[in-house]
């Protein structure tokens, strides 16, 4: 920049003519400028002196291209070479690298050149290169992929196996291979040549093996060789011929039986014993017809096992039934029972089964047949000595019978009659009872002293009974018994007994009064009756007799004394006399007077009663009312002491009585004052001002009538309560004399100082300018006596706070005033007041968020601030005192910028920077199908797919687009991002295959019920699967060539699968016709009309129908034909006559076609013979 002079800039050479934003600045911009060398000159010129100039040379480099590289490749591991050729690039080849784990790091190859060559790569890896034109950046090249495929290991094959033939099925499985499987493939011929399976997977399943089958798979593994794995064996065993046990037996009394099964013509036969009741042997159990030995009674299940270690065993099982010798057992339940009885016998230890019960009446000399087949024979109302037996019998045994069982019957017995009973009395008594009519055996006599609830054997055994001196009532009965029979007993009598008389209790002693009186007398406990009552009014020297026979005598207005008694009898017994009763008449009692009432105002605990003497009847004191605890020394004194008084009022009573009479009654009132004078002083501080109040707590047991305060200096207030006010600190006394009703009176001073509350003094400490959101810490001065109990901010902004140190915030520029209020402990306010200005905040502007592609670089900007500041999502400085900046970030982030205006203010802005990164596809892997059949392809990774070719796909451009091609086909797709950052590739091959055409061979007839061998007779060389369907008779449905036994017309169809599973189908029907069909004609017949051999009759079997029979002469010419009838039809036979007329003797041949029971016609031919 000149000092003096003015300054010029000029373009001295370069590759274009530049542009100058302003020639004479010395700091100016050139435009206009590309990739080359330019001088320019600086010229300073102060005319007439002479000028000075300067000349500077810029440089221009062209911006770095990377160029190209090619191609990606795929190598097989350990042994491959290549070279990778860079082309297109602008600059200079600084370096190359490579990367193995996808490009997340790489390492740096010294080399500058155009062309890499690597070799014996053992890992995928990838190739770039790096560009850099003079200043510019470097720049890197595409990615060139070298991907690497590991040599085959083919693993190992598992899953020999030994099988049966038929229907089987099993999995061979390969483990720890390396590659693919590219198929698999079997022999039949121990390996002389071999079928591929088409199956990628890493197991196979085979089913229905009829012949021993060897397999392998085949391993490959991109661009290695391929190599085949071991071989596993499928040992396939024939069916084991089916078991025949032969017929069940039953033998009775053997321990051995031969048996008879079938001879297997394919494997081993064995004979098991399945159950029985004891352990057999057999002679040979390999033998089909071996003896078991070791029998006894019983059944035994035997069965006939042909195996051969491998198919499934056939099994045959035979029942062996040995019956044990009959045995008749014993019959229990021999006994005597009385006649009507009803029981049972029962038969134990026999062998076989009951057939009947026999019975005999006789002893056995004629038996009576029961049918009854069961172990127990039930008899009822038997009513004569009988024997039982059972017949028993065990299978096909002789009959045999049980032992005998006697039941004896004995007859019911007859008790008889007692004669009448009596009534006796306890004291003392005899009689006699007699019993009569009765039949059987006395076993004793009973009784019984509760009306025969219960009954006492009295071992008494004739008919004659003596009793004595009973005590209670009591029955009599006689028990008489015959055999086992139930006892009978006898009418029952009654000996009734009356108790011995008890006179009782009299009770109703009483004391009464003269005049008006009544009560009651009350007889208990009295045995009997009460006969009488009697009445003395001399003490019991005469008595007079009162008519009243009640256990209650009710005695009313008595005037003397008088003695009660009652007399009582019961039933036959002698009467008794009760106790007697006293009833006591007495006098009218003296009036009572129990004295003045009394007053004790400070209080007693003792106290005199005065009060009159009676002159008839007694005095007592009693306390009616009044605290507790008072006790009167001397109750029954008319002049006494009362102790244990307190505060409180008292009445006692004086009552005079004589315990008969109306008692006479009067009271005394006793008062009892105390008063405590009281009062409770509390104060009210107000600032400036102390109030205090006096509020009553004088104690009574009665109601205060007056109140008088006396309160310094002098003055007399009569309220109940009393309040006064101090503005000056000091010490005062108050007096308080209250009087109760009763006129006592009580008196109580004390003493008290008074206290002033002060106001306090309070400033504010605080800043005069603040921006807008800035924090801000505002503190009081405070100056009082007294403690700080409440402070009160109102900040201006709404706000108010209640804290010793407020934070404050501003969100409006603008001037505000700031008030606090402070109050002490005692209620004492003060206000302060300050005011605030606040500055705005810059308005920033930021640039909005971004997305970039990962090693792009993107811009930043911010307005609205004097200065900025740049930082990243770790607070880390990107530029100071940058409005806009450029950054190139690897990862996604937040970026923000703080800017500051001329008051110091500042605000923060954050924007965001997402970086999309690279991404990796993948595909599923490739498959076999039949032409005709679709697969869906998946592809994953990348968010938009493009598939290619198009040909049979249902989409091109979604990840899963179903795959329809004629033929084998290779489908590639390429992904990409949704931000067009990215793109990655892969590849899916699907193998086409077409139905195997082949052949079953053309129709044909067979004879019903013969095995009719299904094959394929052409075309079958790849076929993996059979499905054979038509008839249930076909053994094997899923072999390759199963048998069919044909017993009716039948269409078998053939679905066979090929290695592509692929489905091909043929048909072919097999007629049946009817073997079992026979024709019976004569060869000869004489219809001479002798009745013999007359007939050429047309027999047969098998035959469902004779559609035709037709009889030609040597000339060809038919004599004689019938239709649709029936062999044997004699109806239908040739009677040997042509048109009406015999024959001549000739030969004849017949044609006859018959309908057999399948409805197959069949042909018969043959020659018959006239005779004459």
């Amino acid at each position: 920049n000149p000092v003096v002079g003015t300054g010029a800039w000029t373009q001295v050479s370069g590759p274009t003519t530049a542009s100058f934003n302003n020639a004479a600045q010395y700091n100016t911009t050139v435009t206009g400028l590309s990739s080359g060398t330019y001088q320019f000159r600086w010229t300073i010129s102060n005319s007439p002196c002479a000028s000075s100039n300067d000349v500077v040379t810029v440089s221009i480099d062209p911006a770095t291209v990377p160029g190209t590289l090619s191609s990606n490749n795929t190598v097989c591991a350990t042994s491959n070479n290549g070279t990778i050729n860079l082309s297109g690039y602008t600059g200079t080849i600084v370096r190359w690298e490579s990367s193995t784990d996808n490009g997340n790091t790489w390492n740096t190859i010294a080399n500058t050149t155009a062309a890499h060559t690597y070799n014996n790569l053992n890992t995928t890896t990838q190739f770039r290169a790096f560009v850099k034109s003079g200043v510019c950046a470097e720049a890197a090249s595409n990615i060139v992929t070298i991907t690497v495929d590991q040599p085959v290991i083919p693993g190992t094959l598992t899953g020999d196996n030994t099988i049966c033939a038929g229907t089987n099925s099993g999995s061979i499985s390969l483990s720890a291979s390396s590659g693919n499987v590219s198929h698999w493939e079997y022999s039949t011929n121990n390996g002389s040549s071999w079928n591929i399976i088409a199956n990628t997977g890493l197991s196979l399943t085979y089913q229905n093996l009829s012949t021993t089958t060897l397999y392998r798979a085949l391993i490959v593994n991109g661009t290695c060789a391929s190599v085949y794995t071991n071989i596993v064996m499928i040992n396939v065993a024939q069916p084991v011929t089916t078991a025949n046990a032969g017929p069940a037996q039953v033998i009775c009394g053997s321990s051995s039986v031969m048996l008879a099964a079938n001879q297997p013509a394919s494997g081993t036969g064995t004979w098991i014993s399945l159950l029985g009741p004891s352990a057999v042997s057999f002679n040979n159990n390999t033998l089909a017809n071996a003896t078991v030995s070791g029998l006894i009674p019983g059944q035994y299940q035997l069965a006939w096992i042909v195996s051969n270690g491998v198919c499934p065993s056939s099994i045959s099982s035979t029942v062996i039934t040995i019956d044990a010798a009959t045995v008749g057992g014993t019959v229990a339940g021999s006994t005597t029972v009385c006649e009507g009885a009803s029981g049972s016998v029962s038969l134990s230890g026999y062998t076989g089964n009951v057939t009947a019960w026999q019975t005999s009446t006789d002893l056995g000399q004629t038996w009576n047949t029961i049918s009854n087949n069961t172990s127990v024979f039930t008899y009822t109302n038997i009513t004569t000595t009988t024997q039982f037996r059972a017949i028993v019998q065990n299978g096909s045994c002789n009959i045999a019978y049980s032992g005998i069982a006697a039941i004896t019957v004995n007859s019911k017995p007859d008790a008889g009659t007692l004669a009448a009973g009596n009534t006796v009395c306890v004291t003392g008594n005899q009689g006699k009872l007699q019993l009569s009519g009765y039949n059987g055996i006395i076993s004793h006599w009973e009784s019984s002293t509760d009306n025969g609830n219960s009954w006492s054997a009295i071992q008494h055994t004739v008919s004659e009974y003596q009793f004595n001196n009973l005590t209670n009532t009591t029955q009599y009965r006689v028990q008489v018994q015959n055999g086992v029979c139930a006892p009978a007993y006898s009418n029952p009598v009654t000996i009734a007994t009356d108790a011995a008389t008890v006179s009782g209790t009299l009770k109703g002693d009483a004391a009464v009064c003269a005049g008006k009186n009544n009560g009651n007398i009350t007889l208990s406990g009295n045995t009997g009756a009460v006969m009488h009552w009697e009445v003395s009014e001399n003490n019991g020297a005469t008595w007079r007799v009162l008519n009243l026979q009640s256990n209650v005598y009710a005695y009313s207005d008595l005037s003397v004394t008088s003695v009660f008694r009652a007399l009582v009898q019961n039933g036959v017994c002698a009467a008794a006399y009760s106790n007697p009763v006293t009833i006591t008449v007495s006098q009218v009692p003296t009036q009572a007077n129990a004295g003045a009432d009394q007053l004790f105002c400070n209080g007693t605990q003792t106290a005199q009663l005065i009060a009159n003497i009676p002159a008839d009847g007694n005095g007592r004191w009693s306390m009616i009312s009044g605290p507790a605890n008072a006790f009167i020394v001397n109750r029954n004194l008319s002049a006494t002491t009362v102790n244990g008084l307190r505060a409180g009022t008292y009445q006692f009573a004086w009552t005079i009585s004589n315990g008969s009479c109306v008692a006479s009654v009067d009271t005394v009132k006793i008062t009892v004052d105390t008063i405590r004078a009281g009062f409770k002083l509390t104060s009210i501080f107000d600032c400036g001002k102390t109030t205090f109040n006096f509020a009553d707590t004088t104690q009574t047991v009665s109601r205060i009538a007056s109140w008088k305060w006396s309160l310094t200096p002098g003055d007399t207030v009569t309220t109940k309560n009393h309040n006064v006010s101090f503005t000056q600190p000091g010490d005062h006394s108050v007096s308080l004399t209250t009087t109760s009703i009763n006129g006592c009176s009580n008196t109580i001073k004390a003493d008290f100082k008074v206290d002033i509350y002060e106001f306090p003094k309070v400033d504010i400490n605080m800043i005069g300018d603040a921006c807008k959101d800035q924090l801000l810490q505002l503190t009081p001065s405070v100056n009082s006596k007294d403690s700080i109990a409440y402070m009160l901010w109102k900040l201006g902004n709404g706000v108010n706070a209640n804290d010793m140190v407020v934070n404050a915030q501003y969100t409006s520029e603008g001037s505000y005033t700031v008030r606090l209020i402070v109050s002490t402990i005692n209620n004492c306010f003060d206000s302060a007041y300050k005011s605030i200005n606040i500055h705005p905040t810059p308005s920033i502007t930021i640039s909005k968020d971004q997305q970039i592609c990962k090693g792009d670089t993107v811009r930043l900007t911010a307005s609205g601030a004097v200065n900025y500041i740049w930082m990243d999502q770790n607070n880390n400085v990107v530029c100071n005192g940058c409005s806009e900046t450029s950054i190139k970030p690897a990862l996604s982030g937040q970026y923000k910028v703080v800017g500051y205006n001329q008051f110091g203010c500042s605000e923060v802005k954050t924007t965001s920077v997402r970086v999309i990164q690279p991404f990796r596809m993948n595909a599923i892997q490739g498959d076999t199908i039949c032409v005709g059949q679709s697969r869906r392809l998946s592809a994953t990774g990348a968010s938009n797919y493009k598939w290619y070719p198009e040909t049979g796909l249902s989409n091109t451009t979604i990840a899963t687009p179903v795959a329809q091609p004629l033929e084998t086909t290779t489908y590639k797709v390429i992904g990409k991002d949704n931000y067009n950052c990215f793109t990655d590739t892969a590849e899916v091959k699907i193998v086409v295959g077409r139905p195997t055409p082949f052949s079953l061979g053309k129709d044909t007839i067979v004879t019903a019920g013969n095995n009719y061998q299904l094959k394929i007779l052409s075309g079958a060389k790849d076929i993996v699967k059979w499905r054979w369907s038509g008839s249930p008779a076909i053994t094997c449905p899923t072999c390759p060539e199963p048998q069919i036994r044909v017993s009716e017309d039948a269409c078998i169809t053939c679905t066979a699968i090929n290695i592509y599973g692929c489905a091909s189908t043929d048909t072919v029907c097999i007629k049946t016709f009817c073997p079992a069909t026979e024709l019976f004609v004569p060869n000869a017949f004489s219809p001479d009309g002798d009745g013999i051999n007359d007939l050429l009759i047309v027999q047969g079997k098998g035959i469902k129908m004779i559609r035709s029979f037709r009889i030609f002469n040597r000339w060809g010419q038919v004599v004689f034909e019938k239709s649709n009838f029936l062999p044997g039809d004699a109806a239908s036979a040739w009677d040997g006559k042509i048109m009406g007329r015999p024959a001549n003797a000739d030969v004849f041949v017949y044609v006859c076609e018959v309908i057999c029971e399948k409805g197959l016609p069949s042909i018969f031919k043959g020659n018959v013979t006239i005779l004459k």
